[in-house]
């Protein structure tokens, strides 16, 4: 319970950040486990990672690069508000990416959509998980 008091505090104290500090911002709920994971990449370079347990880990400097280069490549401001199935979908996963005012919301079942947004789905999904991104 203080773990996850502490993680909600960092989360809302780097959100009230002034807008230029954060870059990127990605929430990853559902999955079978119920799963609630954060991600931030924030504009100096440096990017971390929270899980539902509040164990955080700062991606190294590779990983970092390579999630910039998917967000870079995602044309983030021409992408839909919005990609998901047409029905429900079990046990899936929902990521919600914030990057400078706009916001998109993926359900990773859907096939329809841009191959950008697959990278950076993808790229975000793995710096999420215990393992690195993959390349």
């Amino acid at each position: 319970m203080i773990r996850a008091l502490a993680a909600a505090l960092a989360a809302t104290a780097l959100l009230a950040a002034p807008a230029s500090a954060v870059r990127l911002v990605v929430d990853r709920t559902g999955g079978f486990a119920g799963v609630r994971d954060h991600l931030v990449l924030r504009a100096d370079g440096t990017a971390w990672r929270t899980d539902r347990t509040a164990a955080r880990a700062e991606l190294d400097r590779a990983d970092t690069a390579h999630l910039r280069r998917a967000l870079r490549a995602a044309r983030f401001a021409t992408l839909r508000p919005t990609y998901a199935p047409e029905g429900p979908v079990a046990d899936a996963f929902e990521y919600r990416f914030r990057h400078r005012g706009h916001e998109v919301t993926v359900v990773d079942a859907v096939t329809a959509m841009p191959k950008r947004l697959r990278a950076l789905l993808d790229t975000a999904s793995a710096a999420l998980s215990a393992g690195a991104p993959a390349r």
